[in-house]
C-alpha cells in the first residue's frame, strides 16, 4: 500500500534518522506558535473542553477534541523524535512532558472513547521515550522526571468512571 504523501522510507537507523531530522523539524516550524501557546497553557492545572454533556440522547454527545488530542500528540512526536536524533534531548522532554499534559486533559471525561484516546496518546508518547532509551539520549535527571509521570498512571482505576457511564448510558437507552 503507497502511503498517501509519498514520504515513506525503509531507513529507520540513527544515522538516516539524524540525516533527516532537520528537514523534519524545519517541516513542524509552521505549529511552533500554537504550540507554545499550548506549552503555556499547560502551567494551569486543569484543562476543560466545551462538550454539552446535557442531551437527552447522551449517545449524541459530540467529541471532537478527542480527535485534536491525539493529532497534537503524533506531532509532538515526531517532533521529539527528531529533536532526539538531532541530540535536542532536553527539547524532546519538553514535547513528551506535553504530550502526557495533553493525554491528561481528557482524563476526567465520562466516556469511554476519551479513555480510549488516552491510551493510545500514552502509546504514542512511548515511541520517543523508547527511541531515546535505546540510543542512550536520556540523562538520568531526564529519566527521573519521566519516571514519576509514567508510574501516575493507574488505567484500571480510570476505567471505572467510563465503564460506568457507559453502563448508565446503556440504560437510558433501553
Amino acid at each position: 500500500k503507497k502511503p498517501k504523501d509519498g514520504f515513506r522510507t525503509d531507513k529507520l537507523d540513527l544515522a538516516s534518522r539524524t540525516q533527516a531530522a532537520p528537514a523534519v523539524l524545519d517541516g513542524l516550524k509552521d505549529d511552533e506558535a500554537a504550540l507554545e501557546e499550548l506549552h503555556l497553557a499547560s502551567a494551569r492545572p486543569d484543562a476543560r473542553y466545551p462538550v454539552v454533556y446535557d442531551m437527552d440522547n447522551p449517545w449524541g454527545i459530540l467529541l471532537p477534541h478527542l480527535a485534536k488530542i491525539k493529532q497534537t500528540c503524533r506531532h509532538l512526536e515526531i517532533r521529539a523524535c527528531a529533536e532526539l536524533a538531532t541530540g535536542q534531548s532536553e527539547k524532546a522532554l519538553d514535547d513528551i512532558i506535553l504530550m502526557l499534559y495533553v493525554v491528561d486533559t481528557a482524563k476526567t471525561e465520562p466516556f469511554l472513547i476519551s479513555y480510549l484516546v488516552r491510551l493510545a496518546c500514552v502509546n504514542i508518547a512511548v515511541r520517543p521515550i523508547w527511541e531515546g532509551l535505546a540510543e542512550h539520549r536520556w540523562t538520568d535527571a531526564q529519566l527521573q522526571q519521566l519516571q514519576p509521570r509514567l508510574e501516575a498512571y493507574d488505567w484500571l482505576a480510570d476505567m471505572q468512571k467510563p465503564l460506568h457511564a457507559e453502563g448508565a448510558g446503556g440504560v437510558l437507552t433501553v
